[in-house]
Order: structure tokens, then C-alpha cells, then sequence
């Protein structure tokens, strides 16, 4: 899940997304950024039931009335606690993969892979993928509808007090209710508050806000507004929202609703825990007390095993503590990155807990790897550290878990096609040759093919909600269920002729193996077992256990195993499942037809000087599914009425986004009166129209170009009048590459670079009337877990008879100077900085409010460079120290301490400067 503060700040401000891309000067050009791939044009169609309209495209028709079901379902019990009813359809967007959902347009940022769905407020819809189990499909989509029913019981009741302004809940409310009524209860939240109470870790109710968005957080609210729910009722939580509305104060609501303060009866709830599990210690064992820890980091997923030689052997994993995933392997105690993902066109995900890895005995390994929106298979030879296959499996949207054979021929997987859901596959290398098993709505994951290469182990939510074990017979074709347990069984991995595995319910998750028809558990843990595998002799179980909230790497003894119940394998015969109970409502079905409503109405205020303001207005119109969209811009600083429509800035366009190659046309009237550090430079005005086009390679890069044409006026008054008119036309096109990795202040890992040229035509004199190049390279070397070396590097030269003049100084260009002190149509620049942390957690208490800034970064930085017209000047240069400070998510807060330099002298006045924005 995604925190909503910051989508609806993302959203709210697509606007400057749209002006940076297609509007205005070449200077416009100069941004960075990476790409959301849509390759698929999808034949949009729509279910309209009584309360909502189901958006879908026509091969996922049959999750499409899922939906439905489920969503009329869900209406009638959130109607019921919220007493609301919402004023029109709801609208819901499904997708029948996560990469597919990944590539939406609904919303302009890239969509992490660990949300599964979210609520978009403005247009009042909820967007969601399959994830392959109708169990966490059912519970995804009414999380999300209860954000809806929420929202909409906020709005009633704040507008019918004439009250403008919305106050919420704090976040762990609002997504602790969502959680508390879309599943009561579920072995994930267990597993949090069980280790949490266990390791003393757990988080008063009233200090969740310092662990704001974490999914411990979502887990902890969930539980505790469930322990409130049980000791008190639903109804009192309803009333706790009622009380909130008129008081607007959380704690002063809680306190009418409870009698307690949020502390006092969240320390109740803590006591609560202690005492249904402190007594687990009697029979189980945290993980460190009967295990080794072997990689002292958080994050790990996925470990397999390769034999080496006298005994020994080295483990492979996947990590992602450094802020992205890269598989690993362990030597001599330390992590060795193999294959670093996120970063490059073919790895632009590895995909994290869920898409496991193999290994043969020869060393091969087996992994799977997004690029441009689709699962790539990949075989990687650990001895020569090279790729030796690579597959696009055709027809397919994601892959997940491969299993080889002991030859590494064949290759077992779960896959994905547009329609939805998880099923069986088998691939033969040397054949070229694709095999669909199973073709359901269920869930087939986590494959494991025998040493025999007769058949195959999975888990599947088919014949019920829970997970059971079942066998594939590749020699007749047929599905034997061999183990179904109260609990959801997952990962299995063969053994020899057995199958060792987890089973997870609400007090535990632990390892079991089969053997010979017969169950036994191997371990006992007070957490969470996961993804376990045995060492090369046997004596050992290599697993990640969940501790310290994260997944970490642990070696368990096997020694001993506890006898639990015998098996019998039972020939399964596949029905597909019912719709949810209760009467069909599938409502009717049209083809989808795109309708643009308003996202965004609003008003600007801007100061260009210090005797000149400006406002204007801001529209922004999208269709429901984001393919579509349409910007409109008035804005005017003018003084004076008989100037106003002269100085009135006019944008309209229209973007067409629903295809990889996206396009914008449109037209504007512009004003602009530039003082660039001397008074009255210039004024210009220009109408025209505009057309821009922008095509993805990969996430990392894309090429882009801007066509402008448009009659032109420009008045120099300095030195002296000067005045040209003519029609223009202006080509400008960019290559752009980013795969930066970001903190909470600016990027620390990967490179940005944008090559632009441009070029203005005087179509009446057809003369040159500017052109330009421009060059922007930055690197960012890793040193360490926190400590980054940052790189720029601009180059910029225009000419023409009215080249363009380019300014530096100030805070994100060359510090130690002011703004504009630099100036001229050639320029470059070279910064330098050590970034490194100070503070690791900043917080702001007062009796009033708590805000969490994140922590405090510092910097010392080296910048050189300078800006001139024909004559070559020397370079200036300055050095300092810097500290940063994020604002609650939106902006970072500057605080620059320089010295300047001409290489020669240093010159012994300190300047400083307090501004604000994000690292180059």
C-alpha cells in the first residue's frame, strides 16, 4: 500500500510534470526522470452494477465479475458501519497482473512493486492488480473501498458542519480501519505483533506516527483497532469517527469515545499481548536462540544452496538493504554482489520476497528480471559470471519462481498472461519448447520440479482459501492434493524423494518436511519461517526468518523433528469457484468511452520581483483510466488594465498517453518580462502552437522532441531598445537516461544524463535565430550503506542572433554565489560533494503536534565553473559544507556554508544561504 499523503501531493501536482515536458523554452529541457512503460493498448470496457462501474479490458472479463461480487458484497456491510451512502458509482480500475498495474496511468509517479492497490480521492476510484488469490484480491479491494467509504463519511460530515477545510485521523487510523474491516484478522498481522511484543519492539498507538507508512505500522493499527473493537464494538470505533468530527482533535476524540488517552489504553493493549504471547516462550524459541545468524542485514529473501567441494557449500540469496535488490552470495561470511537490479535496462526489477531463485548442482542459476513491463527468464553461470540464456516466454506479463531440473534443461515456472491469474508452465531449453500445465483462476505458485524430473511440487488456493500442497504428474498429467493443512503451506523444495516447506497460520510459520507419505515438523519459532532449503549434508536448514522487523538469514539446526500426522495423495479434480455467495449482480457491460473530468482546479499567487506579483488559474482534465489528458494555464502578473491582455500567459493542451509512444499538441500566447539581475533586459511575447513527442527505450532512458511555432516580439532595453519580430520555429530534442536511486534528500546511487539540442528558425528572414547544446551528466557512487560521492557535470552553448543567456549561482548550481551572478550564452560547471548522514531521526514535539522531518544529511562540496558570452573567462570556484533537512516529504531545507575561490585566493568571507530543494 502506498501512503495517501503522498499521492495525492504526486497527484495534485501533475501539472508541473505537464509544463516540464511540453511547455515553454529550451530551458525547460534540462530535467531528468524516469518512465513509466506502457506497451499494452488495452480495449477498455466497463461493468455497471447498481453501486459501481467496473473498468476492465475484454480478457480479464471473468476477474471482472469477481470484482463486482465482491464489491456489492463489501457496499452493503461499509454502508452499514458508516451510515453513508456515496453520491454516485464507484468507480474501480483492475489490472490483471502487477506489472500491468505498475504501467497505469491513473496516477504519474512509478508504483512501487509492494503496493497492491490504492485510492485516488480526486476522482473518488480505487486501482487495483490481480495478485493471482481471489482471498487477497477480496481483502485488497475492500481496504480500498473502505478508504472510499471513509473519505466520503469525512466529506458528508465536515460539509454539513460548513466546514472547508478536511482534518483526518493520523495515517494508522485510517489505514488500521481500512485493514480491521477488510479481514479482522490475518496471520501477517499476527506475525508482527507476536515478534513486536516478543523483542520488545512494538509501537505505543501513540507513537505510530514515527513509523508512519511502514508496514508495521498498517499491522499495528490493525491490531490495535481490533483489540478496540473486541474489548468495546465496532460501533464504538464508528462513534470514535463521529467524535473526531466534531472535535477535529484525534486524542480529544478518543478521550470521549474511551474515557482513556490513546496512550493509556494502547499500553492496556500491549499488556493484552504480553499475555497471550509470553507463554509461546514455554514451547517455542526465538529465531537467534536456536539459530545462527549468517548475514548481519535486513531484507534477505530467496536462499538456495550450490554444493561445493570438501563439505562446503555457498549460499545465494536475494538482498535489498542497500535500497534496491541484488542477488548475493555468501563467502567467508561476507555478501558478495553477483547481479546488481534496478539499475540497468535488462534487471529493471529482480523482484523481491515473492519471485523465489534456483540453482542446479553445476551452478546455474535460474531468476527472473522485469524489463519494459514484461518477466524476462534468465540462466546466470556463477563460474564464468556470465548470462548464458535469456527468454521472453511470448504471451506472457509476469513469471515468477523458476525450477530447474538437475540438468538444467528444463525449466518449471509460474506465469501470468494478460487475463489474469497464476498457472503452471514448462519450458525445455534445448527444444525451444513452452508447455502450459494448468489453465484456471487459481493460484499455482511456487513450483519445485523432482531430482527425477517426473514431477512437479506447488501450492495452490484451489479447493479453498488456504494453500495446499499438491503434485503435478508430468508423465499423465494429472494434480494429486497431498497435504492440506489449517494453515497456508508455501515454498516447497525437494530433498531427495522429500518436500520440506512452511506452513503458516496465527500463532506460527514454521518448517515442515514430508517424508514417505508422513509429516514432520522440524521447527518451533516464536516469528516466521521462510523460503527454507537444506545444506548439502542434510544436517542443516538454510531459511530467512523474520526478526528485528525484516527478513534476515539464519541457519537452523535439523537434527530433530517432531512426528505430526500421515498423508495420503488424493486425485484432485478442478472446479473452478463460485462467485462470492449472495444474489448476481453483473450488472451492464458497454465498451468504454472516454470522458475527461476535472482533477485539478486551482489558483496561483507567484512573486516574479519585489514590485511585481502574479496570479492566475490552473485546470487539468483527465479521462478515468489517465490515457487522456487536457492542461489549461491563464496566468498574468500585469499591473495595469490596458496591459492585462497582453500580459495574460495563456497554455492549453492535450497529451495522448495511451500507447508506449505518448504525443501533446497544443497552443499558447506567452509573456515574459525577464530582469535577470539588470533591470528591463527584455520583454517578449509570442503565440503559437506546440508539439511534443516522447518515446521510452526502457525505464532508464527515452528520447523526446518538441516542435514549437509561433510569431514572436521581443523588445531589448538594455543597453538600449532594440526590437524584433518574427515567426519562429523551434525544434528541440533531448535523450535522457536516469536510473538514480533516491533517499529523502536527493539521489545516492546511479546516473542521470541529458544531451539536448535545439535549434530556432526565422521561417520571414530564414536566418538562425538561436540554437543551443546542452549537456548534463551526474554520478553517484555508493561508499557505503549511507555515505554517497555525488558528480556533476553541465556544458552549455547557444548561438544565434538571439542566443539563449544562461544563468548559475545559488544553492543548486554553484554555491557561494547568488543568483544569476553568472550569466551568458556559454556556461559549465563542475560540482563535487561528499554526502554522508548527521542525524539518522529528526522530530518536532510540542504539545500541539508531532512532526517527523527524517533525518539530517551532510555534505562538503567542491563547485567550479563559469558562464561568458565570446571571450573565454576564467573559472571561479568555491568549497563548503552543507546540511539538509526533509520537510515532511515535500521539499528539502537548505542550510550552505561556503567559501569562494579564484584558484589563486581564498577569499575569507563566509557566505551563506538557506534555501530549499532536493540534491542534484
Amino acid at each position: 500500500m502506498v501512503n495517501r499523503g503522498i499521492l495525492l501531493m504526486m497527484r495534485q501536482n501533475k501539472w508541473f510534470l505537464i509544463l516540464f515536458l511540453f511547455f515553454a523554452n529550451l530551458n525547460a529541457q534540462y530535467f531528468f526522470g524516469k518512465n513509466k512503460i506502457q506497451i499494452t493498448k488495452y480495449a477498455w470496457q466497463i461493468i455497471q452494477t447498481e453501486h459501481f462501474e467496473i473498468y476492465y479490458f475484454k480478457e480479464e472479463s471473468l476477474l471482472a465479475l469477481y470484482s463486482a461480487q465482491i464489491a456489492e458484497q463489501s457496499y452493503e456491510k461499509l454502508v452499514s458501519f458508516f451510515g453513508v451512502v456515496p453520491p454516485n458509482r464507484i468507480p474501480i480500475i483492475i489490472y490483471s497482473s502487477a506489472n500491468l498495474f505498475q504501467e497505469t496511468q491513473t496516477i504519474p509517479i512509478l508504483i512501487p512493486e509492494n503496493v497492491g492497490g490504492f485510492t485516488d480521492y480526486l476522482k473518488g476510484r480505487v486501482v487495483l492488480p490481480f495478485s493471482g488469490s481471489l482471498a487477497d484480491f477480496r481483502h485488497t479491494l475492500t481496504h480500498e473501498l473502505v478508504h472510499i467509504f471513509t473519505f466520503q463519511f469525512f466529506e458528508k460530515g465536515y460539509n454539513d458542519r460548513d466546514i472547508f477545510f478536511f482534518t483526518l485521523p493520523p495515517l494508522w487510523v485510517m489505514e488500521g480501519i481500512a485493514e480491521h474491516l477488510s479481514e479482522r484478522s490475518s496471520p501477517e498481522m499476527n506475525l508482527i505483533l507476536r515478534s513486536s511484543t516478543l523483542d520488545g519492539s512494538i509501537v505505543l498507538p501513540h507513537r505510530l506516527d514515527e513509523i508512519g507508512g511502514s508496514y508495521k505500522m498498517y499491522k499495528e493499527g490493525e491490531g490495535f483497532l481490533l483489540y478496540l473493537a473486541q474489548k468495546y464494538s465496532d460501533e464504538r470505533l464508528m462513534k470514535l469517527f463521529s467524535r473526531f468530527l466534531s472535535l477535529r482533535d484525534f486524542e480529544s476524540a478518543f478521550m470521549s469515545t474511551f474515557g482513556k488517552s490513546v496512550e493509556a489504553e494502547g499500553k492496556n493493549w500491549v499488556y493484552s499481548l504480553k499475555k497471550v504471547y509470553f507463554p509461546l516462550l514455554s514451547s517455542r524459541d526465538e529465531p537467534p536462540q536456536v539459530g545462527e545468524e549468517l548475514v548481519g542485514k535486513p531484507w534477505i529473501s530467496s536462499p538456495v544452496v550450490l554444493a561445493a567441494d570438501s563439505g562446503n557449500y555457498e549460499v545465494i540469496f536475494k538482498g535489498s538493504w542497500m535500497g534496491y535488490t541484488g542477488i548475493y552470495r555468501l563467502t567467508k561470511g561476507k555478501p558478495e554482489l553477483i547481479l546488481k537490479g534496478e539499475f540497468s535496462d535488462p534487471f529493471e526489477s529482480l523482484h523481491g520476497v515473492t519471485n523465489r531463485i534456483d540453482i542446479t548442482p553445476s551452478g546455474k542459476l535460474a531468476f527472473v528480471a522485469k524489463a519494459q513491463a514484461r518477466d524476462v527468464l534468465y540462466l546466470y553461470d556463477l563460474a564464468s559470471g556470465e548470462t548464458i540464456f535469456k527468454k521472453v516466454i511470448p504471451g506472457l506479463i509476469s513469471i515468477s519462481s523458476p525450477s530447474l531440473s538437475q540438468s538444467g534443461d528444463t525449466v518449471v515456472f509460474s506465469g501470468t498472461d494478460i487475463r489474469g491469474g497464476i498457472d503452471l508452465y514448462l519450458y525445455i531449453i534445448s527444444k525451444d519448447s513452452l508447455v502450459r500445465l494448468t489453465d484456471d483462476i487459481y493460484e499455482d505458485k511456487d513450483p519445485a520440479i523432482s531430482p527425477r524430473g517426473k514431477s512437479i511440487a506447488f501450492v495452490s488456493d484451489r479447493g479453498g482459501d488456504k494453500s495446499a500442497l499438491f503434485l503435478f504428474m508430468l508423465e499423465t498429467n494429472e494434480i494429486f492434493e497431498i497435504l492440506r493443512l489449517d494453515g497456508n503451506i508455501g515454498e516447497p523444495r525437494w530433498w531427495g524423494e522429500d518436500l520440506i516447506f512452511t506452513v503458516e497460520d496465527d500463532s506460527s510459520r514454521d518448517i515442515f518436511i514430508l517424508r514417505h507419505n508422513e509429516l514432520y515438523r522440524l521447527t518451533r519459532v516464536t516469528t516466521g519461517l521462510f523460503s527454507p532449503v537444506f545444506t548439502p549434508r542434510g544436517d542443516s536448514v538454510i531459511a530467512c526468518a523474520w526478526w528485528k522487523d525484516s527478513y534476515r538469514l539464519f541457519r537452523f539446526p535439523a537434527l530433530h523433528s517432531e512426528y505430526v500426522c500421515a498423508t495420503e495423495p488424493v486425485p484432485f479434480e478442478s472446479v473452478l469457484p463460485a462467485l462470492p455467495p449472495g444474489e448476481s449482480k453483473e450488472g451492464k457491460k458497454f465498451a468504454y468511452k472516454k470522458k475527461l473530468t476535472l482533477d485539478i482546479a486551482q489558483g496561483t499567487l507567484s512573486t516574479q520581483s519585489a514590485t511585481e506579483s502574479g496570479g492566475g488559474l490552473e485546470l487539468f482534465l483527465t479521462d478515468m483510466v489517465g490515457e487522456h489528458q487536457i492542461y489549461l494555464l491563464l496566468y498574468s502578473y500585469s499591473q495595469e488594465w490596458k496591459r492585462i491582455l497582453r500580459e495574460t500567459n495563456i497554455y492549453l493542451s492535450y497529451t495522448n498517453q495511451a500507447k508506449r509512444f505518448q504525443w501533446t499538441l497544443g497552443a499558447y500566447h506567452l509573456f515574459n518580462r525577464d530582469y535577470s539581475g539588470i533591470y528591463d533586459t527584455y520583454e517578449e511575447e509570442s503565440i503559437g502552437i506546440v508539439g511534443s513527442v516522447a518515446y521510452p527505450f526502457s525505464r532508464f532512458r527515452r528520447l523526446q522532441a518538441s516542435l514549437f511555432l509561433r510569431y514572436n516580439a521581443r523588445l531589448d532595453t538594455y543597453p538600449e531598445d532594440n526590437y524584433y519580430y518574427a515567426p519562429l520555429a523551434t525544434l528541440n530534442v533531448s535523450f535522457i537516461r536516469d536510473n538514480s536511486l533516491s533517499d529523502a534528500i536527493g539521489p545516492i546511487d546511479g546516473m542521470r544524463s541529458n544531451l539536448t539540442v535545439g535549434v530556432s528558425s526565422d521561417l520571414k528572414r530564414q536566418k538562425l535565430y538561436s540554437s543551443i547544446i546542452s549537456f548534463d551528466y551526474r554520478r553517484y557512487f555508493r561508499l557505503s550503506e549511507r555515505v554517497s560521492w555525488a558528480n556533476r557535470i553541465v556544458a552549455r552553448s547557444s548561438q544565434g542572433i538571439k542566443p539563449e543567456i544562461f544563468f548559475m549561482g545559488g544553492t543548486w548550481t554553484f554555491r557561494g554565489y547568488p543568483a544569476y551572478h553568472f550569466m551568458g550564452s556559454k556556461l559549465f560547471l563542475l560540482n563535487t560533494e561528499l554526502r554522508f548522514p548527521l542525524v539518522e531521526d529528526f522530530w518536532l514535539k510540542t504539545p500541539f503536534l508531532s512532526l517527523r522531518f527524517g533525518g539530517i544529511k551532510g555534505a562538503l562540496f567542491f563547485d567550479t565553473g563559469q558562464a561568458f558570452d565570446k571571450k573565454w573567462v576564467n573559472p571561479c570556484g568555491s568549497f563548503g559544507l552543507s546540511a539538509r533537512l526533509n520537510l515532511a516529504y515535500y521539499t528539502v531545507l537548505r542550510l550552505d556554508t561556503a567559501w569562494r575561490t579564484d584558484f589563486h585566493t581564498i577569499d575569507p568571507h563566509t557566505y551563506w544561504e538557506i534555501f530549499f530543494g532536493r540534491d542534484f
